[in-house]
């Protein structure tokens, strides 16, 4: 392993530990090492602009596709890395230029083994499904190789074009489930948790596109959850009528603590209406903006945000059937009884999922 593989390693450990100001340094220390690592410097840069330091994000992308990615091969970790900044820090227009971009840069690499090859080939086809171009998608996943058919991102994106290719599309029909809880409620839990019962789940972005979750991309997927769905749930129960809904909770205390120290790491914000602040607002071509204006930017405080979004679930459903809503809390000890009773699922054999248990036993999940 490389000094460089080596530091980027500690900056996933760094990260995982809420420790930016740790991982900046780090990748510091990578991209001094080797300037034109793609992947180092496309985190430093997003990293940077996320904590709102020093640097330009959106000219730092503009540089890398002017100059190390003419310079060398396409590689999936690299390419992963920019597609998630160009989503992340573009506007429509910028977005569309720079994903055709990186596309003309899987194409013009050769891989270096079938499984490499394999990878940037679903990296090849996420772009094309971010751009929502059908014909292209389709010829592009038909081309992945039988062999490589066990692969989760394969069978995702292969998923994917069979339902967008079906003659039915979009069935609105369909039986869908989504996760309208707030941030830090259990939403990650609850998407591995759909996963294990067989839903093709996504949260808060689309893993193919690496964009975050659009209302079409509704209509590719069984599940969905997490602040780019609650945000629209009203929407979403009039667009797919025999679809249900789970709101993960939380204990209000217990959340403030979590949701402040979150957006405080990833954000530098202490209270939601500071969330709409110059700069936070534009992310994922302002839709994170949006979002976050309809859940707690316009609150003053965490716990006004917390009550709204309550009252505004409580409010919409009280005349809806009882079977639509399940209110669930793997904080109060909620599992596999109550949400396979509500899908009507049989009970895995294995835990409940947790996206992290605390010292105390807690569950910290997301």
């Amino acid at each position: 392993m490389s000094l460089v593989d080596d530091l980027l390693v500690q900056v996933r450990a760094s990260l995982r530990a809420k420790a930016p100001a740790e991982a900046i340094e780090l990748l510091r220390a990578a991209v001094n090492a080797a300037p034109k690592n793609i992947s180092a410097r496309v985190q430093l840069a997003r990293l940077l602009d996320q904590t709102r330091q020093a640097g330009d994000l959106e000219a730092e992308i503009d540089a890398i596709l002017d100059g190390p990615v003419q310079e060398q091969r396409a590689d999936p970790n690299s390419v992963n890395q920019l597609l998630k900044a160009i989503h992340y820090a573009s506007s429509e227009e910028d977005r569309n230029h720079r994903l055709l971009a990186v596309l003309a840069w899987i194409d013009s690499s050769t891989p270096r083994t079938r499984h490499e090859a394999t990878l940037l080939r679903v990296s090849h086809a996420g772009i094309l499904l971010g751009l929502w171009q059908r014909d292209a998608f389709a010829e592009t996943v038909r081309g992945l190789k039988a062999g490589h058919t066990n692969q989760p991102a394969v069978l995702c994106v292969q998923d994917a074009a069979a339902r967008w290719s079906a003659p039915t599309f979009p069935d609105r029909a369909a039986p869908k489930v989504f996760v309208i809880g707030l941030s830090r409620t259990g939403t990650l839990s609850m998407h591995w948790a759909l996963a294990r019962l067989g839903y093709r789940s996504q949260h808060y972005t689309n893993t193919l596109t690496k964009d975050l979750l659009r209302l079409r991309d509704m209509d590719l997927f069984d599940a969905c959850g997490d602040i780019s769905v609650t945000a629209r749930f009203e929407t979403l129960y009039a667009r797919f009528p025999n679809a249900r809904f789970i709101q993960t909770t939380r204990p209000q205390a217990s959340w403030i603590r979590s949701v402040q120290r979150h957006y405080l790491v990833h954000s530098g914000v202490r209270m939601p209406n500071e969330l709409l602040e110059r700069g936070r607002d534009r992310r994922y071509g302002g839709r994170v903006g949006q979002i976050h204006k309809q859940l707690y930017a316009d609150h003053i405080t965490w716990d006004a945000a917390y009550d709204a979004h309550e009252a505004r679930v409580a409010s919409f459903f009280n005349d809806k059937p009882a079977d639509k809503l399940l209110r669930f809390s793997v904080f109060d000890g909620h599992g596999w009884g109550e949400l396979c009773a509500f899908l009507d699922q049989p009970t895995p054999d294995s835990a409940f999922p947790h996206k992290n248990i605390g010292q105390a036993g807690q569950a910290t999940t997301t």
